[in-house]
């Protein structure tokens, strides 16, 4: 049995891409047409801060159900973090579902980051489930399966590369690996992007 309270938290996303000179991509052209070419892409970084009550961040399960009056995040002006209060009993795992700018289409982060900056105050051990959840275009794609070892109170920074390698699809519960066609589907229409905030 685990008790977690989770008194704080605090959230920079960074949504960067980079290309690597040299590196061959398949071409990605959405099931369009099968004549691609190259395209010029630059990157850039997304920086969205949690300031006040109204960042655009909200509070969801893995399912984007509707959640209880009782579990809504709080903006702490003193520290600027945005958090919100586990309770007791509660067996339920929230994520953050982020705001408007990190929704749409982000083909152009392919291989980029998603940099994560988080802190949360608990007692007991961490659960085990996704850490990140993106959805778009009918397709559910989940990273990490979380866990491991977290200190109580202790800033964490924790960088998803957006390509294909560590992120899975649960087929019948079961993590299968994402493909490259699956992953660019979902990136081509972000419907959703979760991330864990109950450790």
């Amino acid at each position: 049995m685990r008790l977690l309270v989770l008194t704080s938290s605090w959230l920079l996303i960074i949504l960067s891409s980079h290309l690597v000179e040299g590196q061959d991509i398949e071409c990605f052209c959405s099931g369009v047409t099968s004549d691609c070419s190259e395209a010029s892409m630059y990157w850039s970084t997304l920086r969205v801060p949690v300031r006040g009550d109204d960042s655009g961040f909200s509070l969801t399960d893995r399912d984007q159900s509707p959640l209880s009056d009782s579990i809504k995040p709080v903006f702490k002006w003193d520290t600027y973090e945005l958090g919100y209060r586990y309770n007791p009993g509660d067996s339920e795992v929230y994520y953050w579902a982020l705001p408007d700018e990190f929704l749409g289409s982000k083909v152009g982060a392919y291989g980029g980051n998603l940099t994560v900056l988080q802190k949360a105050v608990f007692r007991g051990d961490p659960v085990q489930d996704s850490e990140v959840i993106m959805t778009g275009n009918g397709l559910t794609l989940h990273y990490g399966l979380g866990g491991g070892t977290r200190v109580s109170g202790k800033p964490e920074k924790n960088k998803i590369t957006l390509q294909e390698e560590g992120w899975f699809v649960l087929n019948s519960g079961v993590p299968v690996p994402a493909t490259r066609e699956e992953f660019m589907k979902v990136l081509s229409n972000i419907e959703a992007l979760l991330v864990r905030a109950t450790i």
